[in-house]
């Protein structure tokens, strides 16, 4: 199991590919072959559960697989986990917020 742990800003940067606004609190990226299906709702239902929103694949996709497993060994899984800066920074400053835990 690869966990690949991100984090993403609230506002899409001008080169963001996906310039939605809203975006969740979390993001899950999956890779079609690596990933577990029972995780990912896992995940889901984890998340919902604190009052999380929660994308998949959303705002960004895909998940670190090494090369020598990538698409060849299906007991490789994993997810990229991101998480939206806005429920620990200031804004667009690196000041932490009182949400920091």
């Amino acid at each position: 199991m690869i966990i690949d742990c991100h984090s993403f800003p609230d506002i899409p940067f001008n080169r963001s590919l996906d310039k939605s606004p809203n975006r969740p609190d979390f993001n899950i990226g999956t890779d079609v072959y690596h990933k577990h299906p029972a995780l990912i709702e896992y995940s889901q239902s984890f998340f919902n559960s604190k009052g999380y929103s929660l994308g998949i694949d959303w705002p960004y996709s895909g998940s670190m697989v090494p090369i020598e497993f990538y698409q060849k060994e299906k007991k490789v899984q994993s997810i990229m986990l991101e998480v939206n800066r806005k429920l620990y920074l200031k804004g667009l400053t690196n000041e932490k917020s009182d949400n920091y835990l």
